[in-house]
């Protein structure tokens, strides 16, 4: 019985967690401007050039 309920409150506050991390970035979401971002940049004449990465 201790199971069920330590997996039942696992659950509950894992849906309580989402729900205000949904809250918390509802603005962050609304608020980013995806034109402003890139400057003006096309996003279908974006060609990636794998050169260019800093991570190589």
């Amino acid at each position: 019985m201790k199971g069920r309920i330590a997996v039942f409150v696992i659950i509950l506050v894992t849906i309580i967690a989402m729900f205000l991390c949904w809250l918390w970035l509802q603005d962050v979401i609304e608020d980013y401007d995806l034109e402003r971002a890139l400057g003006g940049t096309k996003v279908g004449d974006y060609e990636h050039n794998p050169g260019d990465s800093q991570l190589s």
